[in-house]
């Protein structure tokens, strides 16, 4: 009454759900392949625009600079940035070409250099734009003639 099946037809089946199973597993495979770009870089926006940072270490000193001083210490920032030693400079490059807040790249310049880290050496400046005029972050502090920013007098005192 039934049809009879030959063991070769069977194995066709087989190889068919097997070559289906294997085209959805790549299907599948790209597609998450693909989201992590989307979900895993991190996103700061620095005022007006906004900048994909992939690096934990860049994103986190980033938006602790955009804090400072109103939610952040010198201190802590600077603390931060002393143990920022192996950045990309390349990388770094184009975060500081994205980033749209002049604070923040004014002060993630001037505790680069206070730090005197060796990635600095390497870091292309050209297209940086660090904006024009004075910008006061603290009161009562010195005025860092190089990049127009106002920082504690003395910082080592924790401030």
């Amino acid at each position: 009454m039934w049809p009879q099946i030959e063991l070769g037809e069977s194995r066709v089946w087989a190889g068919a759900r097997g070559v289906a199973a294997t085209a959805a597993s790549v299907t599948l495979g790209i597609m998450l392949a693909a989201t992590p770009a989307a979900h895993a870089q991190g996103v700061s926006s620095l005022h007006s625009g906004t900048v994909h940072i992939e690096n934990a270490s860049e994103r986190a000193i980033f938006e602790l600079l955009d804090e400072v001083p109103q939610r952040e210490t010198f201190h802590q920032a600077d603390t931060l940035m002393e143990g920022l030693r192996n950045l990309s400079p390349r990388r770094l490059h184009t975060l500081l070409v994205e980033c749209r807040s002049v604070k923040v790249k004014r002060l993630f310049l001037w505790f680069a250099e206070r730090h005197k880290h060796a990635w600095l050496k390497r870091l292309d400046r050209k297209g940086i734009d660090l904006g024009s005029g004075k910008r006061m972050l603290v009161r009562g502090g010195k005025l860092d003639a190089r990049f127009n920013i106002t920082v504690p007098e003395n910082l080592d005192a924790g401030g």
